[in-house]
């Protein structure tokens, strides 16, 4: 997991947000976790993962969804029809996330990183020069 002071963090938290895309960042202040930063995904209407996580909401877009499901005649759930039914989608979909192979390219840069040649970086700061090209 990255990590990276408030200080950094501040400096540009845009980039931060960029690289929470990625992985977890965990921010630091005086060397201990305070926080980490990770990725929010929408899977569909309602629905958002956060890491490992699902969270339902309350948009108004998932209760019209809801409503039209209700007119329709359509099947009601119980919670704990909806946590096994997801439960085995996650399953399912881990599996086939398993089964997805590198393409040469991906092969390539992980092969680079082993062998230690990928530039290392200070800071958010320096990394940030590095990729506009301003060094």
């Amino acid at each position: 997991m990255k990590t990276v002071s408030i200080t950094e963090a501040r400096l540009d938290f845009a980039a931060l947000l960029e690289k929470a895309r990625m992985r977890p960042v965990c921010v630091t202040r005086r060397g201990k976790p305070v926080a980490v930063i990770r990725a929010v995904t929408f899977q569909k209407a309602g629905v958002m993962r956060v890491g490992e996580e699902t969270f339902f909401t309350c948009s108004e877009e998932l209760w019209k969804e809801i409503e039209r499901a209700r007119k329709a005649g359509g099947r009601t759930y119980s919670i704990g029809e909806v946590r096994k039914l997801l439960e085995k989608r996650e399953a399912k979909e881990a599996k086939e996330a398993r089964k997805m192979k590198p393409n040469a390219l991906t092969i390539k840069a992980v092969k680079e990183a082993r062998s230690g040649r990928l530039p290392s970086f200070d800071g958010i700061e320096s990394l940030m020069r590095d990729l506009n090209g301003l060094d």
